[in-house]
């Protein structure tokens, strides 16, 4: 196959929200592919497939939707979360691929807006 889908939890607090990754693995010719149509380096299309979530009450959120569209910022993997909502997450500037750590602040009521859809990756079934 071309690629394949994962999800890894990374950290969990005590409310039960739970932090980590969504990604696509591509095969090299297809994340060259990927990296020639957005103008991007090679490495920062495997980075550009991976997503931050957050996993809250039986749904995934995309936590890239959970910041305003004008930040420019992309994030990629969420790798902490405290008791008071805070997230250390792993992004990027869309405009230049300029890799940062972030500390994202969630809303205690998350926008719709922000929940992936799980069947376009292929995964069937529900999230528990």
């Amino acid at each position: 196959p071309n690629s394949s889908f994962r999800t890894i939890a990374k950290s969990v607090n005590n409310k039960g929200d739970i932090v980590g990754t969504a990604s696509f693995s591509f095969a090299d010719s297809l994340r060259e592919k990927i990296a020639e149509n957005n103008k991007m380096p090679n490495l920062a299309a495997e980075a550009y497939s991976a997503k931050a979530v957050l996993w809250r009450n039986g749904k995934v959120y995309d936590m890239s939707k959970l910041l305003p569209a004008e930040t420019g910022v992309r994030l990629s993997d969420a790798v902490d979360i405290n008791d008071n909502n805070q997230v250390v997450v792993r992004g990027f500037r869309v405009d230049s691929y300029d890799y940062r750590i972030f500390l994202v602040a969630l809303p205690e009521t998350l926008p719709a807006t922000a929940v992936m859809d799980v069947s376009e990756a292929g995964l069937k079934g529900k999230i528990k």
